[in-house]
């Protein structure tokens, strides 16, 4: 909705379900703890027939900041999803 003219708006929003900042700070870098959450969040998705939109920062693909190793959750994520 445009509050400005209102009238409704063509826009349509998309909310994230998973980021990854949020899993690393949540699941203190633990593997099983974080695909466990990553498990309901596309689970819960998948039951209401949602979509599973998720968040990742360029950085979660490097190995600066304490980041490394987090390619492979995306990947995590990728597999999840789609099974």
């Amino acid at each position: 909705y445009d509050l400005k003219s209102e009238k409704e708006s063509a826009l349509i929003l998309h909310p994230f379900a998973c980021m990854d900042y949020a899993l690393k700070r949540s699941a203190d870098n633990k593997d099983d703890q974080i695909y466990e959450q990553i498990k309901t969040l596309i689970n819960a998705s998948k039951a209401v027939n949602g979509h599973f939109y998720t968040l990742w920062h360029n950085s979660s693909f490097s190995v600066l900041e304490n980041w490394q190793g987090w390619k492979k959750h995306y990947a995590y994520i990728i597999r999840q999803a789609v099974s």
